[in-house]
């Protein structure tokens, strides 16, 4: 890093920083809440006998069971915080599919294979520092309707 002789210049730099940091720092935590509902969620499909593949990308979890072979997609839907007592609605980056699950979630509808949305509200616990998340799963089959809207499925319009 080069060096300043201007203290004040100096300062900011070092407080940018701290700040990039801290905020790579929640991102880490809030993408971990995601994938610990996935990989709870595959535990669950384990349990029922299914051979289950889960890897990124689309969608997040292929499972084959008794109807053959099943697609689903995890998305957060209500968030509850520590500090509050009431629910709050999840992002719409974070609980839409995006453009190109769209595209290929509609294909293999059309085709006829089983694609199911995964709903999850995530409510959190601990402290502050290490929190624990407890998650209720709601599954929503999709079908040709969902994909009439340029949005695509919906938690919001689907579950309300």
């Amino acid at each position: 890093m080069a060096r300043t002789r201007n203290p004040k210049r100096a300062a900011k730099r070092a407080a940018n920083t701290k700040k990039q940091q801290q905020q790579s720092r929640i991102a880490k935590k809030a993408k971990a809440a995601g994938t610990i509902a996935e990989r709870r969620f595959v535990a669950q499909l384990k349990k029922t006998k299914n051979v289950v593949l889960n890897g990124k990308g689309i969608p997040d979890i292929i499972a084959h069971g008794k109807n053959g072979w099943e697609f689903f997609e995890v998305k957060p839907y209500k968030k509850k915080e520590l500090s509050s007592n009431s629910w709050g609605i999840a992002g719409e980056k974070s609980r839409l599919l995006r453009p190109n699950q769209k595209k290929k979630f509609k294909e293999l509808v059309l085709k006829g294979q089983r694609v199911s949305m995964v709903y999850y509200n995530r409510k959190r616990g601990g402290s502050k520092t290490k929190p624990t998340y407890s998650f209720k799963y709601e599954l929503v089959q999709l079908g040709k309707r969902h994909f009439k809207r340029k949005k695509g499925p919906d938690p919001v319009e689907i579950l309300d």
